[in-house]
């Protein structure tokens, strides 16, 4: 029974020599593993670079920023040019308007003073009348009154006439910068030596207006 002790005693010593050992060379990995992880750490830190997981994760944002930049970059450029467009024909309508608006009146206002220039006589006045009527006439009807202004002038002494206009209605039925078409409504009052108390009459024309000489003058001037 004694010799059977002594060896099962010197088998259990070899193992836990053997345990030993094991246990020393895990040891010794696992502080090789921590002195390599603390080297590359140590690396890291002197050259500035992000953890491998960083990098990871700071690089997927950036590539995606990186992406979206140039579209909104063209997003943004193709709003602002949509506004500015918008922005210039607004304006560009507001101009026109209120150049229409500016063209519209002006015709009236001289298609309105030249119909009671033309029509508004006094045989006192004769010869100043007919001369206002020259300075705001041009084109045709300038021609064809020309020939006749002194014998308008004669009749109008000769009858003792004297006539009142008084417009009541004007409509513009186009305009430019240089020329219109105008109609007018208005009353008449042409009193002479042989009627002194006349009716009073109404009449509609169309007056043509031109530019001469930087303004609009009556062109032509017909009945309705």
């Amino acid at each position: 029974m004694a010799p059977q002790a002594v060896d099962g005693s010197a088998n259990t010593a070899e193992s836990d020599e053997v345990a030993a050992a094991e246990a020393q060379a895990a040891l010794a990995e696992e502080r090789a593993r921590t002195a390599r992880t603390r080297a590359a750490e140590l690396r890291r830190q002197a050259t500035g670079s992000p953890a491998p997981s960083a990098v990871g994760d700071a690089e997927a944002p950036a590539r995606r920023a990186l992406h979206w930049r140039p579209i909104a970059a063209a997003l943004a450029a193709l709003i602002f040019c949509v506004l500015l467009g918008l922005g210039s024909a607004l304006a560009w309508s507001h101009h026109v308007t209120q150049t229409h608006r500016h063209q519209q009146e002006r015709a009236a206002d001289v298609a309105r003073r030249g119909v009671i220039d033309v029509m508004s006589l006094n045989f006192v006045s004769a010869e100043e009348d007919v001369q206002r009527i020259m300075d705001n006439a041009t084109g045709r009807f300038k021609e064809e009154f020309q020939g006749q202004q002194f014998i308008l002038v004669r009749r109008l002494i000769e009858s003792k006439a004297v006539t009142h206009v008084k417009v009541t209605a004007v409509a513009v039925q186009s305009a430019s910068d240089d020329s219109a078409v105008v109609l007018v409504a208005a009353t008449s009052q042409a009193a002479n030596i042989n009627d002194p108390h006349p009716a009073p009459k109404r009449f509609r024309v169309m007056v043509t207006l031109a530019m001469d000489q930087g303004r609009l003058k009556i062109s032509q001037l017909a009945y309705l």
